[in-house]
């Protein structure tokens, strides 16, 4: 069994910004293990894990002395990249072709993605809460034709609530 965990790059001040500092410490607990495959001896089995729970796995040919690391894909803006704003911002009016990727993770073996994640996929899916109960919502319609009806009754005789008074002076 083989465990690789994720290289952070090197950022200035990290301590100094929150962000930084939570996307360091939440990944700590990413990791790779690789593990034989059972039924024979070609393939290994690349395990994403977070802390002590799979998140994903597959087979995957890894030759000896391969170069395996675990990369943390933040997206970036590309659909303003054009050469009016490179530019603008101080670079080159040619980029570079770089492949996108979505936020999420990757694993690598010899710079071929093999195994990846995103982070839509790592979020489970909302469930909106169910509506409440016929009879929570006829109490409380009951409750405010109720309420409107007395207040209605009361400012004949002339009563009126607290904060409707602040002006009278």
């Amino acid at each position: 069994m083989t465990v690789i965990r994720p290289t952070m790059p090197e950022r200035e001040f990290q301590f100094r910004d929150t962000v930084l500092t939570w996307q360091n410490f939440v990944a700590g607990d990413w990791h790779v293990r690789i593990d034989p495959d059972p039924l024979g001896s070609v393939n290994r089995i690349v395990r994403l894990m977070n802390g002590g729970t799979q998140v994903r796995a597959c087979l995957a040919h890894i030759p000896d002395g391969a170069t395996v690391r675990l990369v943390r894909d933040e997206g970036s803006w590309h659909a303003l990249g054009g050469p009016g704003w490179r530019a603008l911002s101080g670079l080159s009016a040619d980029p570079e072709p770089e492949p996108f990727h979505l936020p999420g993770w990757r694993v690598e073996v010899n710079g071929e993605t093999v195994l990846a994640v995103t982070d839509a996929e790592l979020r489970p899916p909302y469930v909106p809460p169910p509506p409440p109960p016929l009879w929570r919502r006829a109490r409380n319609a009951l409750r405010e034709r109720t309420r409107a009806i007395a207040d209605r009754i009361a400012a004949h005789l002339g009563y009126h609530r607290d904060g409707e008074c602040e002006d009278w002076w």
